[in-house]
């Protein structure tokens, strides 16, 4: 009676029974984004006695001696197949045999397929043949999700939306028809005049989901949320728009120890914790404290040099893919963001750790992530209720009750933990912005000299997520990417930002300081310290001279973003 989901993999393998996957009786599984391709079976790549959930995955070349080149499916079997490509499969069976009625399709396509049920048949039951027009799945409603791009021809079908997602391919943009749309709506599509960033100062500020967020705290603000600030050429502002390429640009670093936190006790699973899939981003929310002489809730708290008041409380973690912030001109997979409330009047610090894409899996990331993709499967699961009714009626309690009690043990995790792994006490620090609607400068920027290591098949699994969430009431779409799966704001103007690094001859970590009794590092020994000991001095171009208030102006213009 297990329950899990594949998301984005590639299957091609040899087996009697399943040579991808095979799925007992009682059991459930959910089946996304993959490939099956060149697989050998006697019955089915895909073998079910139990619940199959498969959608926009594509089946070619694959190969049964018996049965269901493509799917086998018991006699206690429940399948449901949405915007799936079947190609150029065969085999002495069929491509999809059934050992029941209890089958139902959405929008897929086929082609080519051989068998002895012809090109588009199945075997369902004493060899009778029928067509994949016909309903094989009693009381199933359909499934609400996108229209599949009808191809063009035969031999080249359109794909199904969003079959791949790596950060590099080209992906198909979702329909407008299909996708939420609501006051404040924005998308990174550069070629949308109505919606895409060049459009983006054209948004009512107060229609924005952060003006909502932050409205509240307009008081401890030093800019006005209700004005809408996208238009960079128009609000200079002293160059304080983000994101931005990352350099030091004056020999001023500001802090003097290193950045102190405390994990406090609130969890993942806790009450005072939010998870939200949104639009263009994987969000932890924190509940706040009313007073910040309140015991509860015990969320972690950061003490940021320069003088910002000891231990304020974390209020959100954003986990954007990939980075909009680039680090002397180097791309990264993704950005985390820490944001801490502040009631001074200054602005919100936002820690930042950078995520570039290794071979080493983060533990720390995938408790997060386990816990997000419950979020995404409850969308998905409030889109699909007649089907999953159907399911329980048919498979008992037994299956009804795992589906719904798969939870977490409860973990000490806190966003803490990423910037622990840079190993480094260092960063670069900005004033800026935020990288959305209404785009307001208050943010004040400390990004973490040295990235952290994340797995291609996590950097996938948060693409995913965002890219294929629906709104649980209107069961649309709800991602705003472009055709390159980005969510990233291009780069702004920073040619007069001032940008401080600061290195150990600054400060050094609090614990080395109570072991040699020293504050800081002399300078040229900054290898023994930092592991990431690079741009430790502006360079001559980089450099913006500051006297008395007064900028200077700088000779070189830094390279604009490219997604």
């Amino acid at each position: 009676y297990a329950s899990t989901s594949f998301f984005m993999m590639t299957f091609s393998n040899e087996s009697k029974k399943g040579a991808a996957i095979r799925v007992s009786s009682g059991a459930s599984l959910i089946v996304g984004q993959s490939d099956f391709t060149d697989n050998d079976s006697v019955r089915g790549t895909v073998f079910t006695d139990g619940s199959l959930e498969i959608y926009q995955s594509n089946f070619e070349s694959n190969h049964a001696n018996r049965d269901g080149s493509a799917i086998y499916g018991g006699e206690f079997a429940l399948i449901e197949s949405r915007e799936n490509l079947f190609r150029n499969n065969n085999g002495g069976g069929d491509l999809i045999s059934l050992g029941n009625y209890n089958y139902n399709d959405n929008n897929s396509k086929y082609f080519s397929n051989a068998g002895s049920c012809s090109s588009t048949g199945f075997v369902r039951g004493n060899s009778v043949c029928t067509g994949t027009d016909a309903t094989l799945s009693p009381a199933a409603s359909p499934t609400a999700s996108p229209t599949v791009s009808p191809p063009k021809n035969d031999e080249n079908p359109t794909l199904s939306p969003m079959n791949n997602l790596h950060p590099t391919g080209v992906v198909e943009k979702l329909p407008k028809d299909n996708i939420h749309i609501n006051p404040g709506y924005f998308n990174y599509d550069l070629t949308d005049e109505a919606y895409g960033p060049e459009a983006w100062g054209k948004i009512e500020a107060t229609d924005t989901d952060e003006y909502n967020y932050w409205k509240d705290l307009q008081e401890y603000l030093p800019v006005s949320l209700t004005e809408n600030t996208c238009n960079s050429a128009k609000f200079f502002n002293g160059n304080r728009a983000s994101p931005v390429d990352v350099r030091a640009t004056e020999d001023d670093c500001k802090e003097y120890h290193e950045i102190r936190t405390l994990d406090g006790s609130v969890t993942l699973q806790s009450n005072n914790v939010d998870l939200q899939i949104r639009p263009n981003m994987l969000r932890i929310s924190y509940a706040r404290r009313e007073k910040r002489q309140d015991l509860e809730p015990d969320v972690p708290t950061v003490d940021v040099p320069q003088g910002w008041g000891k231990f304020l409380d974390v209020v959100r973690v954003d986990f954007i893919c990939p980075a909009e912030h680039t680090l002397l001109g180097e791309k990264f997979d993704c950005e985390i963001r820490i944001y801490v409330i502040q009631k001074d009047g200054r602005g919100v610090p936002v820690i930042t750790v950078l995520a570039k894409v290794g071979k080493k899996h983060n533990r720390g990331l995938q408790e997060v992530l386990d816990e997000f993709q419950k979020v995404w499967e409850s969308n998905d699961n409030a889109c699909q209720k007649s089907n999953r009714n159907l399911r329980s009626s048919q498979l008992g309690s037994k299956f009804d009750n795992e589906t719904n009690t798969r939870t977490l043990v409860t973990s000490n995790w806190n966003p803490w933990k990423f910037m622990q792994q840079t190993k480094s006490y260092w960063f670069y620090g900005y004033n800026g912005g935020l990288t959305e609607p209404p785009c307001s400068y208050f943010l004040h920027w400390r990004i973490m000299d040295t990235p952290i290591i994340i797995s291609e098949e996590q950097l996938q699994q948060m693409k995913q997520m965002i890219m294929t969430n629906r709104d649980p009431n209107s069961c649309k779409y709800t991602s705003v990417h472009n055709e390159y799966a980005s969510f990233a704001r291009p780069h702004q103007d920073s040619s007069r930002l001032l940008v401080h690094r600061c290195t150990c001859t600054d400060f050094i970590a609090d614990k080395a300081r109570k072991e040699v009794n020293m504050k800081s590092c002399k300078r040229g020994t900054e290898t023994k310290w930092m592991p990431n000991p690079n741009d430790l001095k502006p360079s001559a171009k980089n450099l913006i001279v500051t006297s008395e208030g007064e900028q200077e102006e700088e000779a070189f213009q830094l390279p604009s973003f490219v997604v």
